[in-house]
């Protein structure tokens, strides 16, 4: 569609795809600083921008003194694709924060969107992309690592959903 309506809109997401392609190609490592993860994500991010225009609002609020803590590659990006995908209400904009805190020696990271939510239901199915992440964590982090999936203000009356990470927190070599 925007290769027809918006030449120039196309160009761009196409270049963000190639940097995406590019980098997970690249990347060797197991973990990256948050701020290289949150370079990904931005990119990510300005092609589902451009999919969805004015319906899609990203907020990111990240303190400072977390841009260097390690974090596992590829981390955010398929949190913040499952929160897009099931955040997203046909014709109504979507709103996806994502908040990064140190407390004491935790990283915690917080991903909600403001769309349906979880539901009223007894138990939460939860997705490839989410079980990947519970795996690669303990794998790296063991039992200090957790993953939690529930409703966005913790009431299931609520609407939106909330998964909240947390691992060690560690500097990333310069």
């Amino acid at each position: 569609v925007f290769v027809t309506e918006d030449a120039g809109k196309a160009q761009q997401m196409l270049l963000r795809l190639s940097t995406l392609l590019r980098r997970s190609l690249d990347e060797e490592a197991h973990e990256v600083a948050l701020r290289h993860e949150l370079g990904f994500v931005n990119d990510y991010l300005d092609i589902q921008r451009g999919r969805f225009g004015d319906q899609l609002a990203v907020d990111l609020n990240v303190d400072a003194d977390v841009l260097d803590a390690r974090v596992p590659v590829f981390l955010l990006q398929p949190l913040l694709e499952n929160a897009i995908e099931h955040g997203k209400s046909d014709g109504a904009r979507t709103t996806i924060a994502l908040v990064a805190r140190r407390e004491r020696d935790m990283l915690r990271l917080r991903i909600t969107d403001d769309g349906p939510g979880l539901g009223h239901t007894d138990r939460v199915r939860e997705g490839i992309g989410l079980r990947n992440t519970r795996a690669r964590l303990q794998q790296l982090y063991g039992p200090r690592a957790s993953v939690t999936l529930g409703d966005a203000n913790g009431r299931a009356e609520s609407s939106g959903t909330r998964v909240e990470i947390s691992i060690p927190f560690q500097e990333a070599a310069p």
